[in-house]
């Protein structure tokens, strides 16, 4: 699993064709502005905890560029909640 620490402003860029901006952090909200073809499907999912047995699967599988997006998402919000 790749872990980053990004800045309000920065951007990451995911594959080809998603960019993820950090517009905002505030607190444990982190309010992030996503560029992706309509045809890249993006939803929340709740992170696994780090010590779920359950969780060890699903961080070494390979991902799709939504699950790339979500997964982003989750270590951006937690990096906030560091803060």
């Amino acid at each position: 699993m790749l872990v980053l620490t990004q800045k309000e402003g920065e951007i990451l860029q995911v594959g080809k064709d998603v960019r993820i901006f950090i517009k905002r952090i505030k607190g444990n909200w982190v309010r992030l502005c996503i560029d992706a073809p309509k045809e890249v499907e993006l939803k929340r999912i709740p992170a696994p905890k780090v010590d779920d047995e359950d969780a060890a699967p699903m961080m070494t599988a390979p991902m799709s560029a939504a699950e790339e997006l979500a997964d982003t998402e989750r270590r951006v919000l937690r990096m906030a909640r560091r803060r």
